[in-house]
């Protein structure tokens, strides 16, 4: 996550990071829905402001957020790529990684590095913030 928020950094996107209160115990049990959705309700809450707030995450994270966002302030389970694109409304935008794992990495035979992901998600986020 610290990749990603500096590659959104680079291209002017302000990103306000925290961890969850298992996480800051150090426990490996996720907290509870909704706890997690609290946490990501009390981090908005302190970076609101006049700007735009797009909250979300990854894994966990993204999930909350994604249940957060349906609870008015949709959530799909990790799947498969054709599930996943049957299921999205169209009104979603998606971007897929090719290639890059579940914490964005991408083996070296595949002649991309860590880095080219980071820029290639910085350059998918802002084409789509220039749809919003």
């Amino acid at each position: 996550m610290l990749a990603v928020a500096k590659a959104l950094g680079g291209i002017g996107v302000e990103v306000a990071r925290f961890n969850f209160p298992y996480r800051e115990i150090g426990s490996g049990r996720p907290d509870a829905m909704p706890v997690l959705k609290k946490t990501i309700a009390e981090a908005a809450a302190r970076v609101r402001g006049a700007k735009r707030l797009i909250i979300g995450g990854r894994s966990l994270g993204g999930r909350a957020a994604s249940m957060l966002a349906a609870d008015g302030f949709e959530c799909d389970a990790l799947c498969r790529r054709d599930l996943m694109e049957k299921a999205v409304p169209a009104f979603w935008t998606m971007h897929w990684l090719e290639g890059a794992d579940h914490s964005f990495r991408v083996l070296k035979s595949s002649g991309r590095t860590d880095a080219d992901v980071m820029a290639e998600v910085a350059a998918a986020t802002r084409t789509w913030l220039a749809t919003l």
